[in-house]
């Protein structure tokens, strides 16, 4: 899943918890056994949000790497 946001005057009002609710009844019909995203180590704010979906923390860390077309 990525870009999962919710506009600010919304936020607080079960919106978070409803889109993720939503993709994983979508994930459940489809047969997918696995739901997962990412948010930076900073956004604590969404972090509480999905510790509350018990959902589980990963170990891995993401890296991104620039290429410059050639």
């Amino acid at each position: 899943m990525n870009d999962l946001y919710v506009e600010a005057a919304a936020r607080s009002a079960g919106v978070g918890v409803a889109l993720i609710r939503a993709r994983e009844a979508e994930c459940a019909k489809r047969k997918v056994g696995v739901l997962e995203w990412q948010t930076a180590p900073t956004n604590t704010r969404a972090q509480s949000l999905y510790d509350g979906c018990n959902a589980e923390r990963s170990e891995w860390i993401t890296y991104t790497l620039a290429v410059t077309p050639r």
